[in-house]
């Protein structure tokens, strides 16, 4: 422990000490070897966090971040026609009172993103004047939605949301596997033909979501709702009562985490193993008409998320069952350019075939609700629509400033369970898992002086959960400081209503907290 404390205060001491360095002889471009062969760029970044009392007091009021990232991206020229390329990222960020709790209750050790490695290696090839080539750990981004915390078609590589939620985008979030990603080019037809294998040779842990479910983590759940697979009154409690939900004395309760329940983030997810069977496939056709930009798309792969369900009921000791089930995923993407408005239309949506639920069959009994019958959380698959359309429109207004312009976004994002069943639910919450799910989002930026000065709102609403959320943040580029490759961001996520479960936002699990961003890029 002592090693490792000194390890994270040198590698603060080195952080802050290149930080400073390169601000000071500005260093814009990066670094170059071999007449250009050898490029090497990179950014530094801090966050600090705190955690508001006002809403999701029960988890903690009080500083919530300060981490600090080092990323390097170095690329190097083997011939005309081909690049390696490389990504590493080092992490360092400090431990929190937040989850002291937790920690004594033998949950975990810390909850902290300590981090050193490459994350992305590829060679880069053009074979041909229409075919390239990408072969080692990389990312692939599908889709046209581009929106904030929204994704429908991006379905090839899996989140890491374990610290990343209402933090970092999409790039940084995502975990990037090895694969054979080819792209032909077909110009006759303004169109391409994008092939992609991942074979599986990834630890299993890496290929599925990585999230945290005890609610004593920092980045866990927002609580253990009254009423959930914790404190449901279908359970006995740890003194043989029955629990009904309310304040029993001698009653066990929920509470803010699940004592003595440990959790190992990189366990191997169960129904994914390491040989060539469990690979994944996917091919892409995209053209260009036009102003429209289509694309259709079909991936054979892994769920990333989980489906949880029993065989029986827990109370007569059936066992919980957890999958990663194999599904097929039909897609179609557009984004289409519109003179007359001089607006962007962009649009997801996707077919994804036999998705897991868990439902949860109930029997009444002599006039009492509640006891569960020998399907209790069983296992349903239903085909599942989800799409998401947006709208975007830049404005350029000639009063005061030339260069002022607002950036105008506005999306929807949604679920359609085809044959749905009213008994299907979220486990653990056993909140309904509704048929038509719909969230909206609008995002407006404005640019100020050239740009230097981005202003930023992002409201987003779930009607019929009567859950919201707004992000509100600064970015500016002083270019008085370092040669204006300082970014410096304030932020302030705050969160509205007490759904326990937030759905596919669920950013920060729910708690309304202000974040300070500086970011150095090179």
């Amino acid at each position: 422990m002592k090693i490792e404390k000194t390890r994270s205060r040198l590698f603060f001491i080195g952080l802050l000490s290149l930080m400073l360095a390169f601000a000071l002889t500005n260093v814009a471009q990066g670094m170059e070897w071999a007449d250009r062969r050898v490029t090497l760029n990179g950014m530094l970044k801090n966050w600090t966090g705190y955690r508001f009392g006002f809403y999701g007091a029960e988890r903690g009021e009080g500083t919530s971040m300060f981490r600090n990232v080092l990323q390097l991206e170095a690329e190097a020229k083997v011939t005309e026609d081909a690049s390696l390329y490389a990504i590493w990222r080092g992490v360092r960020e400090t431990a929190y009172h937040l989850e002291d709790d937790a920690v004594a209750a033998g949950n975990f050790d810390e909850d902290v993103l300590n981090e050193e490695k490459f994350r992305e290696y590829y060679l880069a090839w053009q074979a041909t004047d229409r075919v390239w080539l990408k072969l080692g750990k990389q990312q692939v981004v599908w889709g046209d939605l581009g929106g904030l915390g929204l994704r429908v078609m991006d379905i090839i590589n899996p989140l890491d949301l374990r610290w990343h939620y209402a933090v970092e985008d999409y790039e940084s979030m995502r975990k990037p596997l090895t694969m054979l990603n080819t792209i032909v080019s077909i110009p006759e037809a303004n169109a391409n033909i994008q092939f992609v294998w991942m074979p599986a040779i990834d630890d299993p842990w890496e290929r599925a979501n990585s999230l945290y479910t005890n609610p004593g983590h920092r980045w866990g759940v927002n609580q253990v709702p009254a009423g959930s697979l914790f404190g449901d009154p279908a359970y006995l409690t740890p003194d043989g009562s029955w629990y009904n939900g309310g304040k029993v004395p001698g009653v066990w309760e929920p509470d803010t985490f699940v004592p003595g329940v440990p959790e190992d983030d990189e366990a191997d997810p169960p129904g994914m193993r390491r040989r060539l069977s469990d690979s994944t496939l996917a091919i892409r056709w995209q053209q260009t008409i036009g102003g429209l930009t289509y694309s259709l798309m079909e991936c054979y792969t892994h769920n990333h998320n989980p489906t949880v369900w029993w065989e029986g009921s827990p109370l007569l000791g059936a066992p919980v069952n957890m999958k990663h089930f194999r599904q097929n995923i039909l897609g179609f993407s557009f984004n289409w350019y519109n003179q007359l408005t001089s607006s962007v239309f962009r649009g997801e949506i996707g077919h994804f075939h036999h998705v897991p639920y868990t439902a949860d069959k109930r029997l009444m009994i002599g006039g009492w609700a509640g006891v569960p019958n020998p399907d209790f959380y069983h296992l349903e698959k239903k085909d599942t629509i989800k799409f998401g359309f947006g709208w975007d429109r830049n404005t350029t207004f000639n009063w005061l400033n030339p260069a002022r312009s607002v950036l105008t976004n506005f999306q929807i994002i949604g679920t359609y369970i085809l044959d749905h069943d009213d008994d299907l639910v979220t486990p653990g919450y056993n909140t309904e898992v509704k048929e038509l799910d719909l969230m909206f989002t609008l995002y407006i930026n404005w640019g100020w002086s050239n740009d230097r000065v981005q202003i930023n709102l992002y409201p987003a609403y779930n009607f019929d959960r009567e859950w919201g959320m707004l992000q509100a943040w600064i970015d500016y580029k002083p270019q008085w400081l370092a040669g204006g490759n300082l970014t410096i961001t304030p932020k302030v996520n705050l969160f509205y209503g007490d759904d326990a479960y937030t759905g596919d936002f669920a950013m920060v699990r729910g708690c309304s907290e202000a974040l300070l961003e500086l970011k150095y890029e090179f």
